[in-house]
């Protein structure tokens, strides 16, 4: 797109490129969860679904606008793109409100099983798109072109994923259940000889932020591993670009069947359980222990080391040129740190990977459906988009931790703050326990003391 740019140019300008997508999100999820309050999830679905064709559209035809315009219309897309991903946060909502509490957690971990899932087989789509390759410039009439490639034909396959998006909704029907149930718990505290305050409660502080600081960390964990998997093949195990593809690849694909698994299997294991707060803090530990096995042991090796090659070019703009020799990675590490820092081990790397998806679901799911239930029968559409700014700012964060820190740190302060942060994930929701509870309703009787019901 700019042949012109010197190599740093072009990784200042994708470092701002991939960073607009998350930051739409992060900043439209509220916004979209207030309209949907006022508007309905239909109408919102539908303008959001427009967005999403449109903006990927634009990102597939950049190729026929001048190239002075072509890097700004490229961020105006990606952020558009992020716009309309905020649509996370009124399906949340919708969810909250067509849902009972106590099918609220089965409902929603489904919902994040099939979000998980496509964050999963989003670069397997790419990958398959791969042969395409990439549009010879040289061989166009003009400097304005309409091209299919490697690159366009993910935007054009959004499009079709966006018009697909855009015909659901317009056959879709909403259901609100919320007010039903609370005028259900209503008639059933007249018939025992009490009623209910008429306004509710306000959700608790303390329970509403706990979920929110629990879910940004394991978001933030989530996307670091899977930003994190191909340097540290090709940095710590010494792999090359094409055994990286295709191993860690497999990984994912595992990851995804676990992560599904996983997630169908919220609703009984809280059964089972008799306590979601516990199946959170399993989830938790989990994913403690997939994080600390990442951690490189004193006395292991250390990695291959390569001497004529810099790690920011095979970590940002291997994709970004259109020659074969810029998509190849060469196998080992030329940073600093990894002269001292004993290699992470490939059972460590997918063992940890592996350990830590099996508690991700538990951790997420319920987290989330335990937010909803505090906030209770009311419009969730702002509340939805708070949680779901969580997740866009957490992948807003995760390029730039790899790149700084990572890079600059190593593995053993990347591995100590992730394993940091599931601790802290782990105190705050035991600080918060007893807040961790559907939202209760002050009832009056015929006594003087108020009792409280939970709906």
């Amino acid at each position: 797109m700019t042949p012109y740019l010197s190599e740093k140019e072009r990784l200042s300008r994708y470092g701002i490129v991939v960073a607009m997508q998350p930051l739409g999100q992060t900043i439209f999820s509220p916004i979209l969860g207030f309209l949907t309050t006022k508007f309905g999830t239909k109408k919102i679905g539908l303008i959001a679904s427009l967005t999403y064709i449109l903006s990927n559209s634009l990102y597939s035809t950049l190729s026929v606008f001048p190239e002075d315009y072509r890097y700004a219309l490229l961020i105006t897309s990606r952020f558009a793109t992020g716009m309309s991903s905020g649509l996370v946060a009124s399906v949340r909502s919708y969810l909250a409100s067509a849902t009972f509490v106590n099918e609220r957690t089965n409902q929603m971990s489904i919902a994040s099983a099939f979000q998980s899932v496509g964050f999963l087989i989003g670069p397997g789509i790419q990958a398959a798109l791969t042969p395409l390759e990439c549009t010879d410039i040289s061989a166009q009439d003009s400097d304005k072109y309409l091209s299919f490639d490697l690159y366009t034909s993910a935007g054009w396959v959004c499009v079709v994923l966006g018009v697909i998006n855009f015909i659901l909704f317009l056959i879709f029907q909403e259901i609100d259940v919320s007010q039903k149930e609370l005028e259900f718990a209503k008639m059933q505290e007249e018939t025992n000889g009490s009623r209910m305050d008429q306004a509710l409660p306000k959700p608790s502080i303390l329970g509403v932020f706990g979920c929110l600081i629990v879910s940004f960390i394991l978001f933030f964990n989530f996307i670091i591993v899977e930003t994190l998997g191909t340097p540290m093949c090709v940095e710590q195990l010494g792999w090359t670009g094409e055994e990286t593809i295709l191993r860690f690849g497999i990984l994912m694909a595992a990851m995804g069947v676990v992560l599904v698994f996983g997630f169908a299997s919220v609703g009984k294991l809280c059964k089972m359980m008799k306590d979601e707060r516990k199946v959170m803090i399993l989830g938790i530990i989990f994913m403690f222990i997939g994080r600390l096995m990442i951690i490189p042991i004193p006395g292991n090796p250390l990695p291959p080391l390569i001497h004529n090659s810099s790690h920011v070019e095979q970590l940002e703009a291997r994709n970004i040129p259109c020659d074969q020799s810029s998509n190849q990675l060469e196998p080992g590490c030329e940073l600093e740190w990894c002269k001292t820092t004993p290699a992470v081990q490939l059972w460590q790397l997918f063992g940890g990977i592996i350990v830590g998806s099996i508690g991700h679901p538990y951790a997420v799911s319920v987290a989330q459906a335990l937010y909803s239930k505090i906030i209770g029968p009311r419009p969730q559409g702002t509340w939805m988009g708070l949680i779901t700014a969580m997740g866009g700012f957490a992948r807003f964060l995760g390029p730039i931790f790899v790149s700084y820190i990572y890079t600059y740190y190593g593995t053993y302060l990347t591995g100590g703050i992730m394993v940091g942060s599931t601790v802290i994930a782990l105190i705050a929701t035991l600080v918060v326990y007893q807040k961790l509870v559907p939202l209760q309703i002050q009832k009056q009787t015929n006594n003087p003391r108020q009792e409280s019901t939970q709906l």
